[in-house]
């Protein structure tokens, strides 16, 4: 019987799997055809979203050896993808019309490679719209390439958790980190361990030397950290020298009043124009000490420097902005076909640039008038009844300085300002350098390549330099002489002088953490993951009249900014959509002009909405940096910040993009919204000394002293503004 039952087990499995052959109608005596090899090779991005299109789908016919059959050429019939193209499009390929059609028939392969690719600036879209990739689904084995879709909406969960949860905890660290970790359980499918393990050794470790598309390891990220740190350093040892103090002695003159410090930072931020990060870090850093003892708060100072940075740096003619901006322009019309001197149209977005040109008078109003509004309003009447910023301890703002206390055995202002001096030095020397030697080799490869050559003008220059690299060297080599000022002018000893250089680059952890998960953030965000930016776009997407496209494309740019927390790339995503659609519907009205008014009015508006944008973003690195800078509580900083960038955009878009559409010039229309913010902080805002002067004798009647800050900050301040009047 063990042997009867051994058999008929042998015979069962034997006969069981032939039966299942059989009747999926296949045959016993062609194994060989189960194991032959896949006829094509399809390739589609890590992650596909529901109804966004992807970068690439590329399909490869193989041979039965797995390389590649150059041979084969002609149409397959493919299943799964749907194909969005401009209907109408001459024989120069230039389009037509802006209308597309759906499932549109799929080109032929060619050399055995078929290859579709989204182009905005082309209108054409690749989707990807089942389950699986199905190539020659009629022949007996055809290639199945299995998709695993995610729901498009999923794409904003990271940023959107990380702005409420910051809002609701009041910590930014936790905030980012939860947005981080569920944008890897996302992309890890709900596997939460593998998301956690990815959010560390990936997403967060991997900020520090992130690695490009071609597996070319980037160190931008890298030497932005260590500018911080030596910029950090170099304060630290200027501080605890006495140096600052000095040289806030010798300022005193000149910022006698509060207007005066706010007027002197203002000025300052337009002097340091040449890069977003120096302007914020030095600026800040500088002017502290002086804001401090006019008694600004440091909520103000921190908008101040906020607001001096990106719109000087993205207006300024010669500096890190300029090259990439003109790039940007320069890919999307040579997409086009248009020809234009790119830098002269770049010149000629300057007038309808409102947000930036408005934001630099708001402030230059805000700090010679003396009025403020809203939440700024209440921080300034802190600041003046001598309370702290809110959560100031709590994230390393106000309390922070206990680390710089004087320790210098003299007070002498050139250990302040001789560093400060090599530094800006250091920048604008190393800016022309690396940019003159980086065009140098670009003019070889194109003149070997037949390309035309750039000129060796300044802004070119600036253009090709290796910013990241400059600020870096230039802030270390700038704490190295802060040291040796001191030590020269025996102010410390080299061993103090040191120690208050680590002391300096330590105090930089906090802001450099938020800086890295912000980082973290935005990788998560883009097209390479869930592709934040790209769904956005594609929901916005739709047909609309040219006369709104300045509107139109500031609010798009201004959202996709906030979300990602990026100018830049914000800038790069939607250059190519909005100017090939503004092009499109001029072609429509035969007035396609590389300078038309309204291709100009689209250029600035997605170069200013991507700078109102990152202004409002928490999770925005120069916003980060503004917080770091003037050690300002980094919520505090994004709530009193927000109301003032809303007013500017708000008369940058009424007063600017959308009369600028239906065909006003700027120069009617800038006048009239310097106006408008001219009576919206004469008569909307107040003087801050009258509520500070209400809140101590509320204090006083209670028998609280001023500096006590369990007494709440907001809640008391809301109770006497409403019962105070107008100023």
């Amino acid at each position: 019987m063990p042997q009867n039952g051994a058999m008929a087990c042998l015979h069962n499995a034997v006969l069981i799997p032939y039966l299942a052959i059989l009747a999926a109608g296949g045959s016993a005596v062609e194994p060989d055809a189960i194991q032959r090899p896949p006829a094509f090779k399809v390739e589609v991005p890590d992650i596909v979203l529901t109804d966004v299109p992807v970068s690439f789908v590329r399909i490869t016919k193989l041979n039965p050896d797995g390389t590649v059959d150059l041979s084969f050429s002609g149409q397959v019939f493919i299943s799964g993808i749907r194909l969005s193209v401009p209907q109408d499009v001459d024989k120069t390929n230039r389009i037509l019309t802006a209308d597309v059609r759906e499932d549109a028939e799929l080109p032929p392969f060619r050399s055995g490679v078929l290859e579709l690719k989204t182009n905005l600036s082309k209108r054409q879209k690749v989707f990807i719209v089942g389950p699986a990739i199905v190539v020659d689904p009629k022949s007996r084995q055809p290639t199945v390439k299995p998709v695993l879709r995610t729901q498009r909406w999923f794409s904003i969960v990271p940023p959107l958790l990380a702005i409420v949860l910051a809002v609701w905890l009041r910590n930014v660290v936790v905030a980012l980190f939860a947005g981080v970790y569920s944008g890897a359980a996302i992309l890890a499918h709900g596997d939460f361990f593998h998301a956690l393990v990815r959010t560390l050794d990936t997403y967060i470790l991997g900020e520090f030397a992130p690695v490009d598309a071609n597996g070319n390891v980037e160190l931008q990220h890298l030497m932005i950290i260590f500018f911080t740190m030596f910029l950090g350093a170099m304060v630290g040892v200027m501080w605890q020298s006495g140096g600052t103090t000095a040289l806030v002695g010798s300022m005193g003159r000149f910022t006698k009043k509060r207007e005066h410090g706010q007027l002197m930072t203002w000025a300052l931020g337009l002097v340091v124009f040449f890069d977003d990060y120096a302007n914020t870090l030095l600026v800040g850093s500088t002017m502290r000490p002086v804001t401090d003892r006019l008694k600004i708060s440091r909520e103000k100072l921190a908008f101040l420097v906020d607001s001096t940075a990106a719109p000087v740096a993205g207006l300024a003619l010669v500096s890190t902005w300029v090259g990439i901006e003109i790039q940007y322009i320069g890919d999307t019309y040579a997409d086009l076909g248009l020809k234009a001197n790119v830098f002269d149209v770049f010149l000629a977005t300057i007038p309808y640039r409102f947000y930036p040109l408005h934001l630099l008078a708001f402030v230059c109003l805000i700090a010679y008038i003396g009025h403020d509004y809203g939440p700024m309003l209440r921080a300034e009447a802190r600041a003046l009844s001598g309370r702290k910023s809110i959560g100031a301890d709590a994230t390393g703002g106000e309390a922070a300085d206990s680390d710089h206390e004087v320790i210098g055995r003299r007070s002498v202002a050139r250990n302040a300002y001789i560093p400060l001096a090599v530094l800006l030095s250091a920048i604008i020397v190393g800016l022309w350098w690396t940019g003159s030697e980086r065009l140098e080799i670009d003019n070889t490869i194109a003149a070997a390549q037949g390309a035309a050559e750039k000129d060796d003008s300044f802004w070119n220059i600036i253009g090709s330099a290796s910013s990241e690299r400059v600020l870096f060297l230039s802030a270390f080599v700038a704490s190295i002489v802060a040291v040796a000022s001191v030590a020269v002018t025996r102010s410390m000893t080299i061993s103090e002088a040191i120690d208050a250089w680590v002391r300096g680059a330590k105090g930089m952890f906090y802001p450099l953490l938020i800086l890295v998960l912000a980082w973290s953030v935005a990788t998560i965000c883009n097209p390479q993951h869930l592709n934040t930016a790209g769904f956005l776009v594609e929901i916005f997407d739709g047909k609309i009249s040219v006369a709104w496209m300045p509107a139109i494309a500031f609010l798009m740019s201004a959202i996709v900014a906030f979300a990602t927390g990026s100018s830049w790339s914000t800038m790069g995503l939607l250059m190519p959509l909005l100017i090939s659609v503004t092009y499109y519907l001029l072609i429509d009205q035969n007035d396609a002009d590389p300078a038309h008014h309204l291709m100009l009015g689209t250029i600035g508006a997605i170069l200013s909405g991507s700078i109102f944008g990152d202004h409002c973003s928490p999770i925005s690195d120069t916003t980060i940096l503004s917080s770091a800078a003037t050690r300002c509580n980094h919520l505090s900083h994004v709530a009193t910040q927000l109301p003032y960038a809303m007013s500017v955009a708000g008369v940058a878009l009424f007063l600017g993009y959308l009369p600028a559409g239906f065909g006003y010039s700027p120069i009617i229309l800038m006048p009239m919204g310097l106006l408008v913010l001219y009576l919206l902080v004469q008569f909307l805002g107040r003087t801050p000394e009258k509520l500070a002067s209400q809140l101590a004798a509320a204090d006083d009647d209670i028998g609280i002293d001023s500096g006590d800050d369990s007494v709440p900050d907001l809640s008391d301040l809301d109770d006497i503004e409403a019962v105070g009047g107008e100023d």
